[in-house]
């Protein structure tokens, strides 16, 4: 949605606001591959990508879901059902 606002207000996300971006939807979406994702998340991640200057975005989700299992690896059982509240 804040990628969409700065596209449809005709601005251009600086490029660590872009890399964030990226991140943020990489994430949401599961690299892409989630059941969720859209042809517009696609069609953003790509003109992010560029932005940021990122060439291999299935790299960067790696890296992503690498830090987050180290965090989750962290948690109890207890913690890891209700953390996401």
């Amino acid at each position: 949605i804040v990628a969409h606002t700065y596209f449809s207000m005709g601005r251009r996300p600086s490029k660590p606001i872009a890399g964030m971006l990226l991140c943020a939807i990489l994430s949401d979406t599961l690299n892409l591959l989630g059941p969720t994702t859209t042809e517009w998340d696609k069609m953003i991640v790509a003109l992010l990508a560029e932005i940021a200057e990122i060439d291999d975005i299935n790299f960067l989700a790696s890296q992503q879901f690498k830090a987050k299992s180290k965090e989750l690896a962290t948690l109890s059982a207890h913690q890891l059902v209700c953390g996401d509240q």
